[in-house]
């Protein structure tokens, strides 16, 4: 008889199950505490971050965990499998949202309380390559002294679990919750939990999940999602790229000609390149999430699963259906 894969906790649906799920307070409480170095009291979890980029049939932004403590400050838990361009900017994004997103019109800026994301990510961050430690801190600083304290603001910290996994082999610092993520039921960090309420109920709290058919299906058809995805995303790119290559070239010769200078003609063919290569990925991406849609239709799978997989709506998937 096969074994049964055990997921661990870096599976979004899992990680979100684990540590954003109401009756886990206690257990994200501690996961914070170990990889922040704070101590937080009254940690609550009913909060949610959904909002649209610009408009209404754009991209939703969604947060996986928002945590508050009983101090009002918030935090946003995310687990990032794939490292894409632009990542810290969107995740920078995403904080800065959630720390106005709580005030009303006319209400004193002084009521918003300091926002902190904690990232982690499977694979490492190009723009993070040159640094060495596996958790990086970003805050927002000046260069001269004033009576405002940044760091009470905005704080962004990125763990980079392929960076933790080489400092243990190199003899670093074993971290219980980095642990926890990477090696869940290891030996190593099953003693550890012996003597650690919260990180015995994490385990416990795995082994649930891991046996909860509805969740496995769920993490499967995540894996399934991603395959397809990784597969058109190699035809899908090319084409974009190529398209958007075509469309930038046409828009910066335009740009130049109406500069009516030669370094015009060289900065308006630059932009507009830069700027057809964005359109044409996107368009791209949009496609490959309809051509994903039609083969999970063919395999007869229901449509809130394809919604929640793809992005696309009711409405687009029906679409599908009708034209084939």
């Amino acid at each position: 008889m096969q074994k049964q894969i055990v997921y661990k906790p870096t599976k979004d649906e899992i990680f979100k199950r684990l540590f954003g799920a109401i009756g886990n307070e206690k257990i994200t409480r501690s996961f914070l505490e170990e990889i922040l170095q704070v101590e937080l009291e009254n940690v609550t979890l009913d909060h949610k971050l959904e909002f649209y980029i610009n408009h209404p049939k754009d991209k939703k932004m969604i947060a996986d965990i928002i945590a508050k403590d009983k101090d009002g400050k918030r935090y946003i838990i995310e687990m990032q499998r794939k490292e894409y361009p632009g990542i810290i900017k969107r995740f920078f994004g995403y904080t800065c949202k959630l720390y106005v997103s709580e005030i009303k019109v006319k209400e004193d800026y002084n009521k918003l309380k300091k926002t902190t994301l904690v990232l982690f990510m499977e694979e490492p961050i190009p723009d993070l390559k040159h640094i060495n430690d596996y958790h990086s801190v970003i805050e927002l600083a000046i260069k001269k002294k004033i009576d405002i304290d940044f760091r009470e603001i905005l704080e962004l910290h990125i763990i980079e679990l392929s960076k933790y996994k080489e400092y243990r082999k190199n003899g670093g610092k074993i971290n219980p919750w980095m642990e926890f993520l990477i090696n869940p039921l290891g030996e190593e960090l099953i003693d550890m939990a012996r003597t650690n309420e919260e990180l015995a109920a994490a385990v416990k709290k795995l082994k649930e999940l891991n046996a909860d058919e509805e969740v496995r299906r769920i993490v499967e058809w995540e894996e399934w999602y991603e395959f397809f995805k990784e597969d058109e995303m190699r035809c899908m790119k090319e084409q974009a790229v190529s398209e958007g290559l075509a469309q930038g070239i046409e828009q910066g010769i335009e740009q130049g000609i109406e500069q009516g200078i030669e370094q015009g003609i060289e900065q308006g063919i630059e932009q507009g390149i830069e700027q057809g290569i964005e359109q044409g990925i996107e368009q791209g991406e949009l496609s490959m999430a309809r051509a994903i849609a039609t083969k999970m239709l063919k395999s007869n799978i229901e449509i809130k699963d394809i919604i929640k997989f793809t992005g696309l709506t009711k409405e687009d998937i029906e679409n599908i259906q009708e034209n084939g």
